[in-house]
């Protein structure tokens, strides 16, 4: 029964964070975490990795953010993430 606890613990939690039940989208690895292993992080904590930014992505997260990359997530409306930023919301 202590381990059914401990994973309603880790559900509560999940649906807590700001990224639960919200569409990231990554752009290649992210400081020295590979695209695998940021993505597992995003599912932890509710969320949904996608590759491609469109206009269903609620966030775009890459290390180093272009032009183009700005002006797309603009024109859909994404919020852009820095590296520091979604690691503070992942921690929330």
């Amino acid at each position: 029964m202590e381990r059914m606890d401990e994973l309603d613990e880790l559900y509560r939690l999940a649906e807590e964070n700001p990224l639960s039940g919200r569409r990231v989208a990554v752009q290649g690895p992210v400081g020295p975490y590979t695209w695998e292993g940021v993505c597992a992080a995003i599912t932890a904590v509710g969320g949904f990795p996608v590759q491609e930014l469109d206009e269903g992505t609620d966030y775009l997260l890459c290390d180093v953010q272009t032009s183009r990359e700005v002006e797309r997530a603009e024109q859909f409306g994404v919020v852009l993430l820095t590296p520091e930023q979604f690691f503070n919301l992942l921690n929330q």
